[in-house]
């Protein structure tokens, strides 16, 4: 049996794929040696998904590279943090999502960072 070439280059394809199987499975992201320290982050866009996946006192956690005010990305580079501030209005995370800091506003600890499911396995990271 041949696989047609659209299954490589229709869009339509990829978006039903995406929605069947990419969304729902294990991907692996990175390795654990890519995080020397606490606070050091990577940053990765998956299936058009900017996610940001980060060493804490308690492990790995992965989120949403986005501030749950106005989606403004967080991370705009992959580095070493010691807690995620975004540049719009300045509320400030912890590097295990908790929101530590609302400049002008009442503090709402509800307003965490879109955590995703993250697990390791054998060194390796995944989502």
């Amino acid at each position: 049996m041949k696989v047609p070439i659209s299954r490589y280059t229709s869009s339509s394809w990829m978006r039903e794929e995406k929605e069947k199987l990419w969304d729902n499975v294990w991907l692996l992201v990175t390795h654990q040696s890519m995080f020397p320290e606490e606070g050091s982050t990577q940053r990765f866009t998956i299936m058009g998904k900017e996610i940001v996946v980060v060493r804490h006192a308690n492990g790995f956690s992965a989120f949403r590279n986005r501030c749950p005010h106005r989606g403004t990305p967080l991370v705009s580079k992959s580095g070493s943090f010691s807690h995620f501030r975004c540049p719009y209005h300045h509320w400030t995370f912890a590097l295990d999502g908790r929101i530590l800091s609302m400049p002008q506003c009442e503090k709402d600890d509800s307003l965490s960072l879109e955590e995703l499911p993250c697990e390791q396995a054998l060194g390796f990271i995944w989502l």
